[in-house]
């Protein structure tokens, strides 16, 4: 095997890692992002990984923390809900938060709008 077949081999190989990586956690996130009790630890534990190794995984396959992950989905989440008219404090559970205002504070924060600007822009 030539360096490069064996840094092709490497390559590919960290890129299924990878791709295995952000299935499993895609698919805890989407069973569990309504939680609003969702923890580190609890995607620690389901992914069968400490928090630090949980850490560098996602940063290196999202290039940000394993929370902005989190909250990331949830947003994406509450927008598709945004489109249904149901109410923010609805909405806001429905994605894991408890609280309405912190929902509404962070999807400003993470899209630059408030809620109810998205449903009137989409």
């Amino acid at each position: 095997m030539s360096q490069d077949q064996a840094i092709q081999h490497i390559s590919n190989k960290k890129s299924k890692t990878k791709i295995e990586f952000n299935v499993r956690l895609m698919a805890f996130l989407e069973e569990n992002y309504y939680n609003a009790d969702l923890q580190v630890q609890n995607v620690c534990k389901a992914m069968l990984l400490s928090r630090t190794h949980l850490h560098r995984k996602t940063k290196e396959c999202y290039g940000k923390s394993i929370i902005d992950v989190v909250i990331e989905f949830r947003m994406d989440k509450a927008k598709e809900i945004l489109s249904t008219k149901t109410k923010l404090k609805d909405i806001a559970t429905q994605v894991g938060f408890k609280d309405a205002k912190y929902f509404v504070r962070v999807f400003r924060k993470k899209t630059g709008i408030h809620p109810k600007e998205f449903i009137v822009q989409n």
